[in-house]
């Protein structure tokens, strides 16, 4: 699967196959399931706004339970669900999404628990784990109310099972005339175009970012440059003194002189960098 940036992440989850037939079991159910859930935190500015809240149940997807934020987020509906292994190990889980099964998700845990684990969630879904994601529950139930299914979920307790084929999102609404399509048609767009303005002004944050790291390595190279030639000006002015004693220099101190340019050079020479071999024939 491949998926986007963490502020509008798309997780292209293959077809649904039709389930085998399950016969009813109690110990499969999830047991002591949250009548409700409160999202907190998240580093992510932009997807936080979209799942901070109050979360109530929601049905079932895969002998989970879901949860339906209290409000919409730009006319979308926010959910959290769990998937099952069916399409691979990569996608089962619990996930913050608009649809159950859907393209386009928010946060991601791969824990396999009864119910939305408190943390370990990673935004976006391959990045790390959040650490001040936090997933709370309000209160708790011996069993679920009563709520529409989805997917694969499993028949109420006491209720004799029945296959059902699997659903990737809630049952639909009707069809809506002319001047609604219409309207939804614009709301899309207009979403897509704030999704594309945030992709650009995350784009040219990276871009910036890259300059001026850059502007600083310049600037750290310019520095170390001057300061490597001004030691190598130092080193030469000091073994040039010295051998300008020796030019003149007595017969009585010659030795002493000659000895104390061979100190200087041991020690400067090898900071004179490219004028070093000047200054060797210069002694």
């Amino acid at each position: 699967p491949q998926y986007a940036q963490s502020y509008g992440a798309t997780a292209q989850q293959p077809a649904p196959t039709a389930p085998a037939y399950q016969a009813a079991d109690s110990s499969q159910k999830p047991q002591g399931a949250m009548a409700g859930l409160t999202v907190t935190g998240c580093q992510n500015g932009t997807v936080s706004n979209i799942i901070r809240g109050t979360y109530s149940s929601f049905g079932e997807n895969h002998l989970r339970p879901v949860y339906k934020k209290s409000e919409q987020v730009n006319g979308l509906d926010v959910l959290v669900y769990y998937w099952d292994d069916r399409d691979g190990p990569n996608f089962c889980g619990w996930w913050f999404g608009p649809k159950i099964g859907g393209d386009q998700v928010w946060a991601y845990s791969n824990e396999r628990s009864q119910v939305p684990p408190q943390t370990g969630w990673k935004v976006p879904y391959d990045g790390p784990v959040d650490p001040t994601f936090l997933v709370t529950q309000q209160a708790q139930h011996s069993q679920y109310s009563a709520q529409p299914t989805y997917g694969n979920a499993s028949p109420a307790y006491g209720q004799p099972p029945q296959m059902q084929p699997p659903q990737m999102q809630p049952p639909q609404q009707p069809q809506p005339h002319q001047q609604q399509a219409q309207h939804e048609e614009a709301e899309r767009q207009r979403q897509e175009s704030a999704r594309q303005q945030q992709q650009q002004q995350y784009e040219e944050m990276l871009r910036r970012e890259r300059e001026q790291k850059q502007r600083e390595e310049d600037r750290r190279k310019q520095d170390e440059e001057e300061r490597r030639r001004r030691v190598e000006q130092q080193a030469v002015h000091v073994v040039r003194q010295v051998i300008q004693r020796v030019r003149t220099a007595t017969p009585e101190n010659l030795e002493a002189l000659r000895r104390e340019v061979d100190s200087v050079l041991a020690q400067e020479l090898p900071k004179c960098g490219l004028q070093a071999i000047g200054i060797r024939e210069e002694a």
